[in-house]
């Protein structure tokens, strides 16, 4: 009785074991023991399309929020004082005059409103239009980056880097306009590697059947930036500190920050490299990939013994017609 009741305990250990093990085995395994199956929720996968989205959220709003800021940075009325000659050529007589029609309250309210630079439409538009100088120069370098140094560096160092010359723009803009259109080109040089680099890192952990899926989720974070960032940029510049402007650069230049440091520590390059995922999780997104690999390699193979067999095909035709080229030739 003794041996039967030990026998019953080791079963019973042995199949509580078994309980637990297939509780934290999420995935679905098929008849050779690989897992063909691992739910997205709670996965690192999606925690992956989630940052990516934070992430995305964080390149549009560092790219657009000068345009709003613009509007409070110019100085407008200097600017049409400046351009307007008959207006400087007026008499004494005429201003004021003109100065009692507007009224007190309007000029000071409006004086009140204008920026601090007096910057000409030219100027604006450099200033603007600078960013996607450096942009246009990384896009092609990025992919290449990426599979040299990884997705996970690049993708996080350049959003670093764009973060940073973001809070020096207050600075850089009050002392020379030239130093703002340089940190403008700096942060086009940052953000022209983003989408090569996320590319990189999707290529590595996305499954072949979730791959629309969770890439659409995350570049959806570009087009939710522009929704929230402009609004969010106007209330700032209208309420927030510093003359109001400076503070959209210093917010969301501390923002970028905060998320290049959650990047850098849960994101990793592949699965493979990965501290927070799953062993179920890595096997299914390695194994996954592998099939796609293999499938892609068929159709290479294909496409190549096609090739071939039309460069045969086309030598044959040119020999016959050579041929019968040299036959003619010879019979005139």
């Amino acid at each position: 009785m003794a041996d039967v009741s030990q026998n019953d305990k080791v079963v019973q250990r042995i199949s509580g074991d078994m309980r637990r093990e297939s509780i934290r085995s999420r995935g679905r395994r098929d008849t050779e023991g690989h897992v063909s199956f691992y739910p997205l929720c709670c996965s690192q996968r999606l925690v992956l399309a989630i940052i990516g989205f934070l992430g995305f959220l964080n390149l549009y709003a560092l790219r657009v929020n000068l345009s709003v800021a613009m509007v409070c940075m110019v100085n407008y009325t200097a600017i049409e004082n400046t351009n307007n000659v008959s207006e400087l050529l007026m008499s004494a007589a005429d201003k004021q005059r003109e100065h009692d029609c507007a009224g007190n309250v309007e000029n000071s309210s409006r004086a009140s409103e204008d920026g601090e630079f007096v910057w000409d439409k030219t100027k604006q538009g450099l200033i603007l239009g600078s960013f996607f100088w450096g942009y246009l120069v990384t896009q092609i370098p990025g992919g290449w980056l990426s599979e040299r140094f990884g997705g996970k560096r690049v993708f996080g160092y350049s959003m670093l880097l764009t973060a940073v010359a973001t809070l020096l723009i207050p600075i850089g803009a009050r002392c020379s306009w030239i130093l703002l259109v340089f940190l403008r080109v700096v942060q086009g040089l940052g953000e022209g590697v983003v989408f090569p680099a996320m590319h990189s890192v999707w290529s590595h952990w996305a499954p072949p059947l979730q791959r629309s899926m969770l890439v659409g989720f995350t570049y959806a974070g570009a087009q939710i930036g522009n929704v929230i960032t402009l609004p969010l940029a106007a209330l700032l510049c209208e309420y927030g500190f510093d003359g109001g402007w400076a503070s959209i650069f210093y917010i969301f230049g501390l923002y970028g920050l905060l998320w290049c440091a959650a990047w850098m520590l849960i994101v990793s390059d592949t699965p493979h490299s990965s501290r927070w995922i799953s062993h179920d999780e890595r096997h299914f997104i390695e194994h996954s990939l592998s099939g796609q690999m293999a499938k892609d390699i068929k159709v290479l193979i294909f496409i190549y013994k096609c090739t071939k067999k039309s460069e045969i095909m086309l030598t044959d035709v040119i020999g016959i017609k050579a041929a019968g080229i040299s036959n003619n030739n010879l019979k005139f």
